[in-house]
C-alpha cells in the first residue's frame, strides 16, 4: 500500500507531465550520451561489480536532477538510469569537504607539536592558547561529520529505496546528530552555569519532539493511509528546529568568546580593569534569538515562493492542495533543523581562524631585549610559519572543488594555497628593507633594528629631511649670504648613516641602499610584525566585511535554486506529483 500518495490538485497531472518531458530531455541530452561514450549500455555479468561513476555536474547543470533522468513512461520505462541501474552514482562533496577539515586540522596539529619543542617555558596564556588549538583542530572535524551524517544517511536511503516514511523518523535522525554537535561545542567552551542553563531551556523542543512525537502529531496512526500534517504540529516542529538554530548558534558564540579572551584578542574589561570580560547571558540570548527568528522568517518568505513556483498549475482552492501545502512546511521545518545547523557550523572556521590567531599573537617569537628582536616575520620560525601559512587556506581560500570539477580533490588546493603564500612572502623579503646587510659587519638590518630604535630613527628622518630641503634651496638660490657650505651638509647626511650596534665592529653604519627614513618606515608604526598586521588589518576590515557575506546569504537565504536539502518531489506512475517520502520504492525522485 502507497501510504504517501497526495495530490496537489486538478492539474497535478499536466505538472507532472511537465516533469517528465524535463527527465526525458535530460536522459537524451545528457547522461545517455555519457553513459554510451563510457560503454555503460548494458547490465554487467551476475559475477561481476555494478560499474561506479562520479557525477560532478556544476553551474546550472547542477540543478537538474541527473539521477532521475530517463523516459519514464509505461512504454519506455526501461530507457531510464534509475529502472535499469547501469551505474552507481556516488557523491563525492562531502568526502571531499571532509579531506579539506581534516587536512587543515593535521596541519594545525603539526604546528602545536613544534611550539610545543620550544626550549623557552609557556607562560599561562600561551598553555592555554595552545591547549585550545589542539583540542578544537579535531573537534571540527567532529563537528563536520555530526552536522553532514544525517544528509549522507538519507542519501543512501533514498538510493536503496529506503526512504523513511514519516516526519518522526526524520526528526530522529537529524535532531539526534544536531544535539550532538550541540554537546561539543558546549563541551569545548566550558561556560558559566548560566548559559548551560539557558542551552537546556532552549533544547527542551527539540527533545520533546524527537522524543514523544506523538504529543505533537508528528508520528501518524499506524494504520492510517496517509499522514495530515496539523497545524499544532507544524508549530511544534518549527519552535523545535528554531530552538536547535539559537542553540547551535549559542554554542559557537560561548566558543568564540573563549578563544578570544584566552589569547587576549578582546580588551579587558573597563568596568574592572585588569580583568577579562566577561560574556553576559543578559546580551547574547537576545542577539541570537533575533537572528534566529530574523533567519527563519527569510527561509520561510523563501520557501513559500519556492512552493508557488512548483505549484503553479495546481488548483488553489481545493482542499488537498493546503493540506499539501501544510504537509511540505513541516516536511521544510524538518529539515530545517539540520540543514539551519549545517548552515552555521558551516562557517566553523571562523572559529577555527580565532584559535590560530590567540597562538600566534601569544607564542609569537619575542624580543630577547628591547632594541635587538629576535623576530621580524612570521616566517622567522618553524612553528610561526606553519601556522601563518595554514591560516591562507582556512580563511581566505575557497574550499572548492568546482574548479578542477571534482570535489573529492579540492583538498589539493591546500598545499596551492601555501606554496602561493610562502612564494608571494618569502621570496621578495630577501630585497626588503630590514634583509640588507649592514656595512661591516654585513648582518641583516632587522636583527639591530628594534622598538627601542624607533624614536632615534624618526630623529635622525627628521634631519635627514630637513637636511634634504636646505640643499635643494641651496641648489635654488634661495639662501641668504649665511647660507651653509655645501660639504657640510653632506657631511651631516653621510653621519646619519652611522649606526653604532653592541658587538659589531667600529664605525658600523647603515646598508649603503637604506636611508634612515627607508629603515623607519620598514620598522613600521607598532613594534612587531603581529601588531604591524593587526593595524592593516582594521584598516581593511570595514570595505572588506560585507563582501563575504552576501554571496552566503544569496546562495542559502534568498536564491530559491539553491536551497541546500529541499523537499524531494516524487512522481508517481499516473504522473502526479508529490513531497511525501515513504518507505516503497519512489518512482522517480526530482530534486
Amino acid at each position: 500500500m502507497d501510504r504517501s500518495e497526495h495530490r496537489l490538485g486538478g492539474n497535478a497531472k499536466v505538472s507532472g507531465q511537465k516533469l517528465l518531458e524535463v527527465l526525458g530531455w535530460i536522459q537524451d541530452t545528457i547522461t545517455e550520451p555519457v553513459l554510451r561514450h563510457l560503454g555503460h549500455t548494458t547490465a554487467p555479468p551476475a559475477h561481476r561489480p555494478w560499474p561506479r561513476m562520479w557525477w560532478c555536474p556544476v553551474g546550472p547543470i547542477a540543478l537538474l536532477p541527473l539521477h532521475a533522468a530517463g523516459h519514464h513512461t509505461a512504454s519506455s520505462r526501461a530507457d531510464s538510469v534509475m529502472d535499469r541501474d547501469r551505474l552507481i552514482a556516488v557523491g563525492l562533496d562531502r568526502l571531499g569537504a571532509l579531506l579539506w577539515v581534516a587536512t587543515l586540522s593535521a596541519l594545525l596539529l603539526v604546528a602545536v607539536l613544534l611550539y610545543r619543542r620550544r626550549s623557552a617555558a609557556p607562560s599561562g596564556i600561551q598553555r592555554r592558547t595552545l591547549r585550545n588549538l589542539a583540542v578544537w583542530a579535531p573537534a571540527a572535524v567532529v563537528l563536520f561529520v555530526l552536522a553532514h551524517t544525517d544528509d549522507v544517511i538519507l542519501r543512501y536511503e533514498e538510493r536503496h529505496d529506503l526512504a523513511w516514511s514519516w516526519p518522526d523518523q526524520n526528526i530522529l535522525l537529524g535532531d539526534a546528530f544536531a544535539l550532538g554537535a550541540v554537546a561539543v561545542l558546549f563541551s569545548f567552551a566550558r561556560p558559566a552555569w548560566r548559559f548551560w542553563a539557558a542551552g537546556a531551556l532552549l533544547a527542551v523542543p527539540p527533545a520533546a519532539t524527537m522524543s514523544m512525537p506523538q504529543w505533537f502529531g508528528l508520528r501518524p496512526s499506524r494504520w492510517a493511509d496517509t499522514y495530515e500534517a496539523s497545524g499544532g504540529a507544524l508549530a511544534a516542529q518549527t519552535t523545535a528546529s528554531c530552538c536547535l538554530m539559537a542553540l547551535t548558534l549559542l554554542g559557537c558564540v560561548a566558543v568564540a568568546w573563549r578563544l578570544a579572551v584566552d589569547g587576549g584578542l578582546l580588551p579587558q574589561s573597563r568596568r574592572f580593569p585588569g580583568r577579562d570580560r566577561v560574556l553576559q547571558l543578559r546580551l547574547a540570548v537576545p542577539a541570537v534569538l533575533v537572528w534566529t527568528v530574523f533567519t527563519a522568517v527569510c527561509f520561510a518568505l523563501v520557501e513559500e515562493q519556492n512552493w508557488q513556483r512548483a505549484t503553479w498549475l495546481s488548483d488553489r482552492g481545493s482542499l488537498e492542495y493546503g493540506t499539501d501545502h501544510r504537509l511540505n512546511f513541516l516536511w521544510e521545518a524538518v529539515h530545517s533543523a539540520s540543514d539551519g545547523q549545517e548552515l552555521i557550523l558551516d562557517h566553523a572556521w571562523i572559529l577555527t581562524s580565532l584559535a590560530v590567531l590567540a597562538v600566534l599573537r601569544t607564542w609569537r617569537a619575542t624580543p630577547a631585549a628591547p632594541s635587538v628582536p629576535s623576530s621580524t616575520s612570521p616566517l622567522d620560525d618553524w612553528a610561526d610559519r606553519l601556522l601563518f601559512l595554514a591560516f591562507f587556506p582556512l580563511a581566505v581560500g575557497l574550499d572548492d572543488g568546482h574548479y578542477v570539477n571534482n570535489g573529492l580533490v579540492q583538498v589539493i588546493w591546500i598545499p596551492l594555497y601555501l606554496l602561493a603564500l610562502y612564494g608571494v612572502v618569502a621570496i621578495p623579503a630577501r630585497s626588503a628593507v630590514l634583509a640588507q646587510p649592514l656595512e661591516a659587519s654585513g648582518r641583516p638590518l632587522a636583527t639591530v633594528i628594534g622598538p627601542s630604535a624607533r624614536a632615534t630613527l624618526l630623529e635622525k628622518s627628521r634631519n635627514y629631511r630637513e637636511t634634504h630641503a636646505i640643499l635643494r634651496r641651496l641648489d635654488q638660490g634661495l639662501l641668504d649670504d649665511s647660507r651653509p657650505e655645501r660639504k657640510n651638509l653632506e657631511a651631516e647626511l653621510d653621519g646619519l648613516h652611522d649606526w653604532p650596534v653592541s658587538g659589531s665592529p667600529a664605525g658600523e653604519r647603515l646598508p649603503a641602499k637604506v636611508s634612515v627614513v627607508d629603515a623607519s618606515l620598514a620598522l613600521g608604526p607598532r613594534d612587531d610584525w603581529w601588531a604591524n598586521g593587526v593595524r592593516g588589518a582594521r584598516f581593511a576590515l570595514t570595505p572588506g566585511l560585507p563582501v563575504p557575506g552576501r554571496p552566503g546569504w544569496t546562495g542559502r537565504l534568498v536564491h530559491p535554486g539553491r536551497l541546500r536539502k529541499p523537499c524531494p518531489l516524487y512522481v508517481d506512475d499516473a504522473g502526479r506529483p508529490h513531497r511525501h517520502r515513504n518507505r516503497a520504492r519512489p518512482r522517480h525522485l526530482l530534486r
